[in-house]
């Protein structure tokens, strides 16, 4: 919740919403933190390290760095997961995952969530669509109908009934 009260107050100072600390918080998770004072003690820990230690950590060469990163990505790509969803999920999921990844690698995070947001918004809006009925009829009493409490509509109204889903927003 804090991560998504983060992302919607960055925006009144000028910043982008994005992932934020997800790094952080796997590793945390991993090293057993299931509570909220598990992820605020590895902040100020973190916090503390950073103020006290950040002359040391300028002598850390690049390329370990680097490794240390490749390291910590590997861990949180779930590669296993992403195979196993490109064969059980449908195409357009799949499709979805892998433009998304794609876009990911090539231009980068924010241009690849609006993207994969409009994908899924399209192929939702598509569901919903196939999901509805809409159907018209005659909206008129005849002698053998067993409703007759109904006015009689004149010609050029049409009745229609919508069945499903349904979105005027």
């Amino acid at each position: 919740m804090a991560q998504g009260t983060g992302n919607i107050a960055s925006v009144l100072f000028g910043g982008i919403p994005a992932t934020g600390a997800i790094a952080r918080t796997a590793a945390n998770v991993k090293n057993g933190g299931r509570t909220p004072i598990a992820g605020i003690t590895h902040s100020l820990v973190l916090l503390l390290v950073l103020a006290f230690l950040m002359p040391y950590a300028a002598l850390i060469p690049m390329p370990t760095i680097a490794a240390i990163l490749v390291q910590v990505a590997y861990n949180m790509s779930g590669w296993r997961n992403f195979g196993h969803l490109c064969k059980t999920a449908s195409k357009g999921a799949v499709a979805t995952l892998l433009i998304t990844f794609g876009l990911t690698v090539a231009v980068g995070l924010v241009a690849a969530i609006a993207v994969g947001m409009t994908i899924t918004i399209v192929l939702f809006l598509k569901m919903l669509s196939e999901e509805t009925e809409v159907r018209g009829w005659q909206y008129y009493c005849d002698q053998n109908s067993e409703v007759t409490h109904l006015r009689e509509l004149p010609k050029s109204v049409r009745v229609y009934e919508i069945n499903g889903p349904c979105s005027l927003a």
